[in-house]
């Protein structure tokens, strides 16, 4: 079986996008894959090394020379590397700064299908893809990429759509919002199986695109739950900053100075690729309190959150942020449940990854930051209440949630579409 699979970030194990796909595929036998994105960083997996980029940089600079445009190569795993290699990360961050400029110039370049050329159509050729597995992304290169693939070859479609990017209330002016609306519905339409992350997604996108949703979220390998807790207590997020969660995790930091003060009973490690500013550097990097690291290879991510006593899953309690993120289920809960470490949620239950991990044993949940302080101080005076907790969440990840039946079944769901 061939698959190729086509995202927009590069397929790296230290970003999220990346991380889900080697959860879902590692391991896979007889299976070859390849990779197309829109971006210059370059990836890093053990899945996949076949790939071929496009990113609006390289077709702006090409107009005039579209034969120069995409990037195909090879990449082997490097378990070593701990920079993210992105050439194009610092221009394409100050291009967001002025974030409606920006998409309009990236939806122009694309929509130019300069990119569609000999290069990308032998890579096409030379894939041989049996699926086509996309992210139900709103980006331009997914939608035209699939459209391509729907056409001139005999793959199957599927989509897997993560975070809820449509959009019910569009400004008659807001033209790129229509777009991405459109490449939403057209990317349902053109796909033989639709996944979704959260029940709750399934549901309303099945109202939505007209098409059945089949639930799909990230497996864990699971950990023995925690025997003994640290000193001081290690807490532990590992995920992007985007929605406004740095701004929780800032609260956090601030909840754990207060019970620091006189000596340091608990701390704050934060691992993530996302790009900060200054202004965010100084919330999360407080002495003998926090501290905001780099990302790391996933299988260091994963001995780092197994070392934790208490692993972070947090959502914002912003209104904007909150519809951004209301359907999603986030790849961070089954990190934190392979961990054996204590889980504590941070968010309001309407956002659907709230309301799940609200319903997992031992998971400590706060709906309202005004409670923060408290469930701090309560996890720093109770330590045995962390290793109860652990406990109770492992037993529930062992039933539910075990890596090799997840990719069992997704093996073998892939494998009778193309029969």
């Amino acid at each position: 079986m061939n698959i190729l699979v086509v995202t927009k970030a590069a397929w790296d194990d230290r970003l999220a996008s990346g991380n889900t796909l080697s959860n879902f595929f590692e391991d896979w036998e007889n299976v070859d894959f390849s990779c197309l994105y829109s971006r210059a960083a370059k990836p890093n997996n053990k899945v996949c090394k076949e790939y071929y980029a496009i990113s609006p940089v390289s077709i702006i600079k090409n107009l005039l020379r579209s034969s120069r445009i995409g990037t195909r190569f090879k990449y082997v795993y490097d378990d070593t590397k701990l920079e993210i290699d992105d050439p194009e990360a610092k221009m394409i961050g100050a291009a967001k700064k002025n974030k409606s400029i920006f998409e309009f110039v990236c939806y122009l370049a694309y929509s130019t299908n300069l990119w569609i050329n000999k290069s990308f159509k032998k890579f096409v050729e030379d894939c041989k893809p049996d699926i086509v597995f996309c992210f139900g992304q709103s980006d331009p290169l997914t939608y035209k990429a699939v459209k391509y693939m729907k056409r001139h070859t005999n793959a199957k479609i599927i989509s897997y759509y993560v975070d809820n990017l449509y959009s019910d209330a569009v400004s008659s002016l807001d033209f790129i919002q229509k777009l991405k609306n459109h490449y939403l519905k057209e990317i349902a339409k053109m796909s033989d199986r639709c996944y979704a992350i959260s029940q709750r997604m399934c549901d309303e996108y099945k109202k939505l695109y007209g098409k059945e949703f089949h639930l799909l979220h990230k497996g864990c390998d699971i950990c023995k739950p925690k025997e003994k807790v640290n000193t001081p207590i290690r807490f532990v997020y590992a995920g992007n900053l985007f929605y406004h969660r740095d701004k929780i995790l800032g609260a956090l930091a601030q909840s754990i100075a207060k019970v620091n003060e006189g000596s340091v009973k608990a701390r704050l490690d934060i691992y993530s690729g996302s790009p900060v500013g200054k202004d965010v550097l100084s919330m999360l990097n407080i002495e003998r309190v926090s501290t905001l690291h780099k990302a790391r290879p996933f299988e260091e991510i994963k001995q780092i959150m197994k070392d934790a006593d208490v692993v972070l899953h947090v959502e914002s309690f912003d209104e904007e942020q909150m519809k951004l993120v209301r359907l999603s289920f986030s790849t961070k809960i089954t990190d934190c449940m392979q961990s054996g470490a204590m889980m504590l949620a941070i968010g309001p239950d309407s956002v659907a990854s709230i309301d799940y991990v609200s319903h997992v044993p031992g998971c400590v949940v706060v709906n309202d930051l005004e409670k923060l302080d408290e469930t701090v101080q309560s996890l720093v005076a109770n330590r045995t209440l962390i290793i109860d907790n652990a406990a109770k969440t492992n037993k529930f990840a062992m039933e539910h949630v075990e890596l090799s039946q997840l990719r069992n079944k997704i093996h073998m769901e892939f494998e009778n579409l193309i029969k």
